[in-house]
């Protein structure tokens, strides 16, 4: 897993504690993304996500996809709203 897959993997994780979304299976079914490919992403098996796939999760918890991929969004301080 190389660095930006693995701030995404804690951003996503963070993120989703703060929504009270309880597993990677209830947030593909919020965002209609399959349940397999979301979990590969999160354990690191697709080193480079596709953009778009990006951007719907940002979307979903009202992040900036760069964010997400770039910054710690763990500190509460660094969520940004969505545009």
């Amino acid at each position: 897993m190389n660095l930006g897959t693995e701030k995404l993997k804690r951003n996503i994780n963070s993120l989703m504690s703060n929504k009270q979304v309880k597993s990677v299976a209830e947030l593909s079914r919020r965002i209609g993304m399959p349940q397999p490919t979301l979990h590969r992403m999160l354990n690191g098996e697709v080193k480079s996500p596709r953009l778009a796939v990006v951007q719907n999760i940002a979307k979903f918890f009202n992040v900036e996809a760069n964010d997400l991929l770039y910054k710690d969004l763990t500190l509460k301080d660094n969520h940004q709203p969505y545009r």
